[in-house]
């Protein structure tokens, strides 16, 4: 009887842990999409027409995507920064 009591006790502990891991993960995700949909508004159309100026057709029609991998490089380096906020 004392161990069915014990096997219990251990089976509610393992439930709550893995619950609570379960609501922080979710917490996280919805951390990351309101994250995500700020870094839309805030850069969207920005970037997009920087991708529409630098990614252009070489003289053999094949998309040149240089000058813009080196924008979007800067752009991570320099303009992104995960605030307090949103961090994960």
């Amino acid at each position: 009887m004392e161990g069915l009591i014990v096997l219990l006790l251990i089976g509610g502990a393992i439930a709550f842990v893995v619950i609570a891991a379960n609501q922080a993960a979710k917490q996280r995700a919805a951390e990351a999409e309101q994250y995500r949909r700020h870094l839309t508004d805030q850069y969207g159309k920005p970037l997009g027409l920087k991708f529409r100026q630098l990614v252009v057709r070489d003289e053999y029609g094949h998309l040149n995507f240089d000058r813009w991998e080196r924008e979007l490089t800067y752009f991570m380096r320099n303009a992104l920064s995960m605030p307090r906020a949103f961090s994960v």
